[in-house]
């Protein structure tokens, strides 16, 4: 089993469906497979959700942000989206399952919402595309970063 399949039959199995017949596949896969086990962290044994507690500060709440687990690191990094306030936000926040820490970039893909996040495994680089820069503007740019102190690389204006 390879963690595509493993993915889909845990979110299956989420949604009330059967293993079939590869619950013990599927554990064992769990088992072994560290950026599995990182990236499910959140969902308990029975699979149900889990909140955390969490120390420090934290992200304010947002909506049509996007999400990506950044394997390498083992962190869930969270990229723009739209405030309380209806403010558009440009912040990279991470989650290490302790707490989250707001990451100052020298660059980025600027303020937006609606847009697609990824991780690139292959090349270990978070990538964004596209999205609405403000309530008028439609994006069509691609941007990536790899998580370090680095800036954020712009690779493309237009999209796929």
């Amino acid at each position: 089993m390879d963690c595509r399949e493993a993915l889909e039959i845990a979110l299956a199995r989420t949604s009330g469906e059967s293993a079939g017949g590869r619950a013990a596949e599927l554990e064992a896969h769990m088992e072994s497979c560290e950026s599995c086990r990182k990236a499910s962290a959140e969902l308990d044994a029975d699979l149900r959700w889990r909140q955390h507690a969490t120390d420090g500060v934290r992200p304010p709440p947002r909506h049509h942000h996007a999400i990506a687990f950044d394997a390498r690191r083992g962190r869930l990094m969270m990229y723009g989206g739209i405030d309380a306030a209806d403010v558009w936000d440009t912040a990279v926040w991470e989650w290490d399952r302790t707490r989250w820490h707001r990451v100052q970039t020298p660059t980025g893909p600027g303020q937006r919402a609606h847009h697609a996040m990824a991780y690139d495994s292959r090349r270990q680089r978070v990538v964004v595309y596209g999205g609405a820069g403000s309530r008028t503007s439609i994006l069509s740019d691609v941007w990536e970063w790899d998580g370090t102190t680095s800036p954020w690389v712009k690779i493309s204006e237009g999209g796929p």
